[in-house]
């Protein structure tokens, strides 16, 4: 799974810090408004049917943000996912570059 969120401290959190396996890697990509929007109306919120969360290549879910502790607040923020086939198939759309790892574990 791929997730692009726009909240840095809740990637972090998700991935403990860089330390979970398989998520050692977090990266900033520089996207277009228009790819979040296309990939957006392609999207099904995680709470629908299961029958068409199953199918549905990009999912969307509302995640609490994160303070700098790691505590969820009040507010949230929007997670898109992927699935790993898809993504390796080519990138998300809207996706112009990666900026640049933000934190990497080895």
């Amino acid at each position: 799974m791929t997730w692009i969120k726009p909240s840095f401290l809740w990637l972090i959190h998700r991935s403990n810090w860089a330390r979970r396996p398989g998520q050692e890697r977090v990266l900033a990509v520089r996207m277009t408004r228009q790819g979040w929007e296309d990939a957006l109306s392609r999207a099904v919120l995680t709470t629908a049917d299961p029958t068409a969360v199953a199918r549905a290549a990009v999912h969307v879910q509302w995640d609490p943000e994160r303070s700098l502790r790691g505590a969820a607040l009040n507010h949230y923020s929007i997670r898109r996912t992927s699935c790993r086939r898809d993504v390796e198939a080519s990138p998300p759309a809207g996706v112009i570059g990666c900026v640049s790892p933000v934190w990497w574990r080895r």
